[in-house]
């Protein structure tokens, strides 16, 4: 269905909206309230280790307080339930989700990128993401392909989270593909871990949308009519460096450039950098 509050968080309200039941299980409600997306009158059975944080009006049917794997055992004893699913109309959401998310662009899109790395990354292949605008393309884009191969700094949302994360992965599980993805705001805040990568010669890639900006802070401040303020985090004459701390930097500017860098750095013995210059025009539209 999709991610409630990420990219286009309004395709997948206008899905739940009709719903006559919901069960949240293990829902925290640390960024996006239960009374940001679930209807007034729609009865909710809240499945947790603490009791549902909600405005008293709301309709909670019913709360399982306790271990939530041992709740979920027992629900999977209960009779299995016919239900009448309309698939057709869930195929045409995923669609229509899908559609919107990936807009026609004449530059190169962080849209882009994503599905790149998707194509390219082995089904074994962890992806580390870090905080900010890209973070909404990732959450509805990014498909995981099993368990345990996607690590994100979510609830408090702390940013620099991707490259000490992604050389602990690399650590802990070095027969995997590891990628971490930041944009350049995360990079700026953690860069110098990199140093760690190129002295344990980690072989990983870490891909760095860069578009200048704090591009999430910028769109907020456009939507609340704030002038911009305190965002630019390079200028339009920033020049590249072809390595930092003894790791490799490939800038792209194009699709077809970043997936020759990825495949290269995948194929690697040592960490790359993947400076993905991306145009970051589509944010306006799908955050």
């Amino acid at each position: 269905m999709g991610v409630l509050g990420r990219a286009r968080r309004d395709i997948v309200a206008e899905y739940i909206k009709p719903a006559d039941l919901i069960i949240a299980m293990g829902y925290d409600p640390v960024e996006f309230n239960y009374e940001e997306w679930v209807e007034r009158d729609t009865p909710l059975i809240h499945i947790d280790t603490v009791p549902a944080d909600i405005h008293a009006d709301y309709n909670v049917a019913c709360q399982l307080v306790g271990n939530i794997q041992d709740i979920l055992k027992a629900l999977g004893r209960i009779p299995k339930l016919t239900h009448r699913w309309n698939l057709c109309a869930l195929r045409q959401h995923r669609d229509k989700l899908f559609t919107a998310l990936t807009p026609k662009q004449k530059s190169f899109a962080p849209h882009q990128v994503l599905l790149a790395m998707r194509d390219l990354l082995p089904p074994n292949g962890l992806l580390v993401d870090d905080v900010g605008a890209h973070t909404h393309l990732v959450g509805q884009l990014w498909n995981t392909q099993g368990p345990g191969n996607f690590l994100v700094s979510n609830g408090w949302s702390s940013k620099g989270f991707a490259i000490p994360g992604a050389i602990a992965a690399k650590l802990v599980q070095p027969g995997r593909p590891v990628v971490a993805c930041v944009g350049d705001g995360s990079f700026l805040m953690t860069v110098g871990e990199i140093s760690t990568a190129v002295r344990l010669r980690l072989p990983m890639v870490f891909v760095v949308l860069r578009d200048n900006f704090l591009s999430l802070i910028k769109v907020r401040q456009l939507r609340k009519g704030l002038l911009p303020h305190g965002i630019r985090l390079l200028d339009s004459d920033y020049r590249s460096s072809d390595n930092l701390f003894g790791a490799k930097v490939i800038p792209v500017r194009d699709e077809e450039a970043f997936r020759e860098a990825f495949k290269e750095g995948l194929e690697g013995s040592e960490p790359v950098i993947i400076e993905a210059i991306v145009d970051p025009s589509e944010y306006e539209v799908l955050i």
